[in-house]
């Protein structure tokens, strides 16, 4: 059986996906801090990415698993529309 890994740099928004993705393949990922791979490599691309994760020199970020993870977004979309609702609620009253 071959070990595959992955490395992906935590930018923008399109990393958590890519995380996910790999997660549900069973493919080993790790995610490059990129405030700290920066100062190893100025311009990173793929091929730097690689020799860090090959040399085990990837400086990583913590992802919570999906138990922990504050990346439920039906939790977050409903909390979000709680304080919504309890924002209105409070204007509403004071407007009275």
């Amino acid at each position: 059986m071959v070990l595959v890994s992955s490395v992906c740099e935590s930018t923008g928004n399109v990393w958590l996906k890519t995380y996910h993705a790999f997660e549900k393949y069973n493919i080993n990922v790790k995610l490059a801090n990129p405030l700290k791979t920066k100062a190893i490599a100025d311009e990173l691309d793929a091929k730097t990415l690689a020799h860090l994760l090959r040399s085990d020199l990837v400086a990583e970020c913590y992802i919570a698993n999906n138990k922990t993870s504050l990346f439920n977004f039906e939790l977050l979309l409903a909390f979000i529309i709680h304080l919504v609702l309890l924002y209105n609620s409070i204007q509403i009253q004071h407007a009275c």
